[in-house]
């Protein structure tokens, strides 16, 4: 483990910042992965990062492609077809917005990933639950 982190931070170091992966296939994916990679820290992804992150690239132009698409059909509550259509792209949506929220955790970019465990903990005094005898500290707020 400490010899792969080595490695990470020696290619973090020696790199200039990443410029577009090949691996990219969607248009408007590029522009994505330049804004990512200049919002985050020159260590933060491993090399093995970027397959993960071309395919957050990509999926998240795809979905501003299907938004688009979505907000350039018109409503119309007597046609069929275009009521398909729209659940279609409804469904699209869905999938693609939990596909990128999953990998932006994998990648540590949603705020959720980020946060450090001892900052989620609580101050609160705690005991075993399954224990039914009163406490010290249970009566807190008896006066």
């Amino acid at each position: 483990m400490k010899a792969t982190t080595e490695r990470n931070l020696t290619l973090a170091v020696s790199r200039q910042p990443w410029e577009a992966s090949p691996l990219l296939t969607v248009r408007g994916a590029a522009a994505i992965w330049d804004e990512i990679v200049a919002g985050v820290n020159d260590d933060h992804f491993a090399a093995a990062d970027e397959v993960a992150l071309a395919t957050l690239c990509d999926s998240m132009a795809r979905y501003r492609r299907v938004s688009a698409a979505l907000e350039r059909l018109p409503i119309s509550p007597t046609d069929d077809n275009r009521l398909k259509v729209r659940r279609v792209l409804l469904n699209e949506i869905g999938a693609l917005r939990a596909f990128i929220l999953a990998t932006c955790r994998a990648l540590r970019l949603a705020p959720v990933a980020r946060r450090a465990r001892d900052q989620s903990s609580t101050a609160m005094p705690t005991r075993n639950r399954r224990s039914r005898k009163p406490q010290p500290g249970d009566d807190l707020f008896s006066c």
